[in-house]
């Protein structure tokens, strides 16, 4: 009816706490099932929570006998029905106050509820009676649990605990070492690492009811071996630092049943699968090799440098087909920190450490180009052609003084692909470019001759008088 609503009940304040025996009259209320609810309120105001009882009403039994228990029944943790539990033998009678066993050996271990009931002579059933109380007793467990029984150290070993018919009091300890003391305890799955080689034996301990003094135990050993990494050590055979197109060899220390795979960078190297490998460009070198039992570790890292080879070219300002007599300067590349050696069919030019060299004889040169850090590169041949002068020479068709109105021919050297000009007195005669020429005049008379390689020679000067 809501706080303060109810039906009032008198009683002297108690403190803390009341117990008082007072009649709740029923007469208005009809046969059956009914509730009982009481609260009360302290002195500060508040109401207590409400404590119910579930009771039931008879009818009207003026003038009949008063029913009598005929029988009762009692039924652990699920209620099977009315007269559906184990029944209890008593007489016909109003009360009971009897002793009875209630066999459980069919009860697992753990808690419990018994519940009690009774009929009278109408065959109304009794609310139940009901009390919880713990079986101290366990069923044995079946210990299992699954793991990898080859490792390598460092790895983590995986236990699965695969244990069947437990109880909520389920303890796991695992004895790691076989030494008969647990290492530790899980409640379910779990791993461990070994910081040795060896074979280990493994023990799981299953124990129900653990926290009494009678738990139920299995044990399971299973062995595992440990095995050790390989040995690993890289080294290198020479310098690590070193120019361009040389490498540096690497090498692997050598086991029974070893594999390997090289790394530059912490990447793998195609192909590299072998004891030795020769590094050729820059980065950090590690090599992984594996043991027959499928262990791996990593070496340190080697550290190779490569240095670039320097620019190594040659120009030249005109023709590489020089006149026997003449000569070309050869120019080789600049840059800060460079020196030079020049050479000449192969063979190193005594003194000719010059960015220029000047040459006048046919042949393949090339330039040795070394930078700072002492990588030399050498330049492409360069050919250079001598090509021979000709002999600029003039012959007299007779003698040089002659009268005027005679005729005299000076001539020059003859030869295939041979051009000639005329001069004199040290001027160009113009249209002489015959092989001879007509003396008309006197003089003084020189002749230019060219070859096919455009090498010239110029004569001597020959007089002549008219």
């Amino acid at each position: 009816p809501g706080f303060g609503n109810g039906t009032p009940l008198s009683f002297s304040s108690f403190g803390d706490s009341a117990y008082q025996i007072f009649s709740v009259p029923v007469s208005a209320l009809s046969m059956g099932f009914h509730n009982l609810s009481v609260r009360i309120q302290d002195s500060a105001g508040y109401w207590s929570l409400t404590q119910n009882k579930v009771f039931y009403v008879m009818n009207n039994l003026s003038g009949l006998d008063a029913p009598s228990l005929i029988s009762a029944e009692y039924f652990f943790d699920v209620d099977p029905g009315l007269g559906n539990g184990i029944p209890v033998n008593i007489s016909s009678i109003d009360t009971i106050n009897q002793i009875f066993s209630a066999p459980m050996s069919t009860l697992d271990s753990g808690l419990h509820v018994f519940a009690f009931r009774t009929m009278d002579s109408t065959r109304v059933w009794s609310l139940i009676k009901s009390d919880t109380f713990r079986v101290l007793g366990c069923n044995s467990p079946l210990a299992a649990f699954s793991l990898d029984t080859s490792i390598c150290i460092g790895d983590t070993l995986v236990l699965n605990n695969q244990t069947s018919g437990t109880d909520q009091y389920i303890l796991y300890q695992w004895d790691m070492d076989g030494d008969k003391n647990y290492d530790f305890s899980a409640l379910s799955d779990t791993a461990f690492v070994y910081s040795q080689p060896g074979t280990y034996s493994v023990t799981l301990k299953a124990i129900n009811s653990s926290i009494f003094t009678f738990g139920c135990v299995d044990t399971l050993t299973k062995s595992v071996t440990v095995h050790p990494l390989p040995n690993v050590n890289a080294s290198a055979y020479g310098n690590t630092t070193f120019c361009e197109g040389s490498q540096v060899p690497l090498s692997a220390n050598y086991g029974l049943g070893y594999s390997f795979q090289w790394l530059k960078n912490d990447t793998l190297i195609s192909n590299a699968t072998g004891a030795l490998y020769n590094a050729a460009g820059a980065g950090n070198y590690t090599v992984e090799i594996t043991s027959f039992y499928g262990c791996v570790d990593t070496s340190t890292s080697i550290n190779v440098i490569v240095n670039p080879l320097p620019l190594a070219s040659i120009t030249a300002v005109g023709s590489t087909n020089i006149c026997q007599g003449s000569s070309l300067t050869l120019n080789a590349n600049t840059g800060s920190g460079l020196s030079y050696i020049w050479k000449k069919n192969g063979i190193v030019i005594p003194n000719a450490t010059s960015v220029n060299l000047t040459v006048s004889e046919a042949g393949n040169y090339q330039v040795d180009v070394t930078n700072a850090n002492g990588c030399v590169n050498t330049s492409a041949p360069y050919a250079v052609s001598v090509q021979p002068v000709p002999n600029a020479v003039i012959t007299s068709g007779g003698t040089s003084t002659i009268c005027q109105g005679d005729l005299l021919n000076f001539y020059g050297p003859s030869g295939a692909g041979y051009s000639y000009q005329w001069l004199k007195d040290g001027q160009v005669i113009s249209g002489a470019n015959s092989v001879f020429h007509p003396i008309t005049q006197s003089g003084s008379y020189q002749v230019i001759v060219s070859n096919s390689s455009l090498c010239t020679d110029t004569s001597t000067s020959q007089t002549a008088t008219v």
